[in-house]
């Protein structure tokens, strides 16, 4: 995105990534924050993306040209289907979609978490 803002490139994008290089976008890497697609859709193409891209336009002088998904509530498993926080209740390492193992006490926040929604 460095590249972007710059002017070197024309239009990137931060992907997976966009949590850490926009904070506004952590919130959204939340398990079970919307319900379906049609939920996410209607959030982003709605009010939500709307104060987002201006925000980008004034922050960080970028302007949001469409939002895309890589799925939702990215938890999974080998024993069940996760349909409800309540599905990860006895997880033993139940984490999103790209957290990066880094010890022990990472690890042990990671499970805390899943503890507190199951």
């Amino acid at each position: 995105m460095d590249a972007v803002k710059s002017g070197n490139i024309a239009m990137g994008s931060p992907a997976g990534a966009a949590c850490t290089v926009f904070p506004e976008m952590c919130v959204f890497l939340t398990p079970f924050l919307v319900r379906d697609y049609h939920h996410a859709y209607a959030m982003f193409n709605g009010e939500i993306g709307k104060n987002l891209d201006e925000t980008f336009q004034k922050k960080y002088k970028l302007k949001i040209l469409f939002f895309y998904d890589y799925g939702f509530r990215h938890f999974w498993n080998n024993r069940r289907p996760i349909n409800t926080p309540a599905d990860l209740k006895g997880s033993q390492d139940a984490r999103p979609a790209g957290t990066r193992v880094r010890g022990h006490r990472e690890r042990s926040r990671r499970q805390r978490g899943a503890d507190a929604l199951g």
